[in-house]
């Protein structure tokens, strides 16, 4: 009799051992089902931004070169016209030719 009842508490412990495997089971099948759902999401946006066009690529316009950048239109205008620029004194050259003139 003893025997019996060991066997049955034994068997009950190892079907609610497989229960809380088949549980187990599902949850990990639901997690992997959302993961490949993410998974093909990231693939179609990687898709999609792989194929899409820079706005600074002109070469479908036959151009080879460099794409220039928009804000050095003029490398040689100043953001700050007060800021003095090396180069030649007009004031200075203009003087130093009069005083050779005379």
């Amino acid at each position: 009799m003893r025997m019996k009842e060991e066997t049955e508490n034994h068997l009950e412990k190892k079907d609610e051992e497989c229960k809380m495997m088949k549980e187990e089971i599902d949850l990990l099948r639901k997690e992997i089902e959302i993961l490949n759902k993410n998974l093909n999401r990231s693939q179609t946006l990687y898709d999609i931004l792989s194929h899409e066009i820079s706005p600074l690529d002109i070469s479908f316009l036959g151009y080879t070169g460099e794409p220039s950048n928009s804000n050095d239109v003029n490398p040689n205008a100043s953001k700050n016209k007060d800021v003095e620029k090396p180069g030649i004194n007009i004031d200075a050259y203009s003087s130093s030719k009069s005083k050779d003139k005379s």
